[in-house]
């Protein structure tokens, strides 16, 4: 083949180039920048920007002009403060509609740095994929900030322990698209979460949902609505060792033919159940709860029949009478005692504690539960925390030691 007959194949080759260029990888020198680093024909072609470095929101308003970008990796982007139009965007903090509407990202990895995701900050987007893993630091979403997401696969915030609160509609009416049919809403580990508000995951379309509460043993209060139309098959809040209450609403379908709920796990810190907290779950079978004192109950919190409840209530050993007594308990048909007392938990089975050479060992703990070790007068020796469903605790103290942890309290001997 002469060479000539090459050259018109070089230059058409040349020629694709830019418009195949599907990747790219900056480090804006300082925040604002970020459009000056991609080329004209980059800004209509890139699929995958990965961003390092200084960013603010004017970097996010690019961002949102970049036509064929489906996957933005942002975890090594650190936020700068920006005042635009009267409104300042604090450093650290997602910033406000910062990919508010934005149709063409799929997937979107989150900051490492940020301590806050503001309010609209990734609401009404396209992406089925969200990161929050690289988000060590995160505190607080704030309301609405990942609101009518409905091509979401998975809420996953499991393991966030800085995280506090999850604000008002956070992931409100999130995964309603036809392909998106198995969601799971999953908060282990998160430790230091105090508070879920009002309506944060409601109206999660997907026709079957998974909700995972376990080592949540700071939450004290979910707010209303906050789970309102999930079709969950279970809930099972005994890892929310804290929790208080429960909010109007929160479990309730909108009808009673669109109930799964079967099964209800609740714990021994629960002092009030608010009205129609559970209303139209009307497949409700067990209800087991670790309060030794009935907590305060609404009127209709669970709502299955008219004035009577279907569901078997089991209650901690020697409280039967409690319940049996109280004037919206008493509404369940048949209420037991567990076999065992509180202290044992309905999920002891699952977890295992020994000790060996000196060392107390939790297995198939819950994720992120801190393990407690007392001597036999009850002084608090030692302090461990469960991470990959496992605690080892090094023991000085000799002789016999009580471990409590979420599910189970054991007598261990060193």
């Amino acid at each position: 083949m002469k060479i000539r007959s090459l050259l018109p194949v070089a230059f058409a080759m040349l020629c694709m180039t830019p418009a195949m260029a599907q990747s790219k990888k900056v480090t804006p020198a300082s925040a604002g920048t970020l459009a000056t680093l991609l080329t004209d024909d980059e800004k209509t072609s890139v699929t995958e920007l990965v961003v390092s470095g200084p960013v603010n929101k004017t970097d996010f308003i690019f961002i949102n002009t970049l036509t064929a970008l489906e996957t933005l990796d942002i975890k090594d982007a650190k936020v700068a403060e920006e005042t635009l139009e009267g409104i300042t965007h604090p450093a650290d903090v997602l910033p406000k509609e910062a990919l508010y509407k934005n149709e063409t990202i799929k997937k979107l990895v989150l900051p490492a740095s940020i301590t806050s995701v503001a309010e609209n900050a990734v609401d009404y987007t396209s992406a089925a994929d969200i990161d929050f893993s690289p988000c060590v630091n995160l505190k607080t979403i704030q309301r609405e900030a990942f609101q009518s997401n409905n091509f979401l696969e998975a809420i996953n915030l499991s393991g966030l322990k800085s995280l506090e609160s999850i604000g008002v509609s956070a992931f409100n009416t999130c995964s309603q698209k036809a392909g998106v049919t198995e969601v799971t809403i999953d908060l282990s580990g998160c430790s230091a979460l105090k508070e879920i508000e009002e309506s944060a995951f409601a109206n999660n379309k997907a026709s079957a949902l998974m909700i995972n509460l376990s080592g949540c043993a700071s939450l004290t209060t979910i707010g209303d609505q906050a789970f309102l139309n999930g079709k969950e098959t279970s809930v099972d809040l005994t890892g929310c060792s804290a929790l208080e209450t429960i909010g109007k609403r929160v479990f309730s379908i909108s009808t009673r033919s669109l109930a799964k709920i079967t099964d209800v796990k609740l714990p021994a810190s629960l002092k009030t159940i608010t009205t129609e907290a559970f209303r139209n779950q009307a497949k409700i079978a067990n209800v087991s709860i670790l309060a030794v004192t009935p907590p305060t109950l609404g009127a209709t919190a669970f709502y299955p029949t008219d004035d009577a409840y279907d569901a078997i209530l089991t209650v901690p050993a020697g409280s039967k009478n409690a319940y049996e007594t109280n004037d919206e308990w008493k509404k369940f048909k048949t209420i037991v005692e567990a076999e065992s007392s509180s202290v044992n938990e309905f999920e002891a089975a699952e977890t295992s504690i020994y000790a060996a050479n000196g060392i107390i060992f939790v297995k198939n703990g819950v994720e992120g539960s801190v393990v407690n070790v007392y001597n036999v007068s009850g002084t608090l020796v030692a302090t461990g925390t469960v991470a990959g469903g496992e605690a080892a605790i090094q023991i000085s103290t000799k002789g016999i030691c009580i471990v409590q942890t979420v599910y189970k309290t054991s007598k261990v001997s060193l």
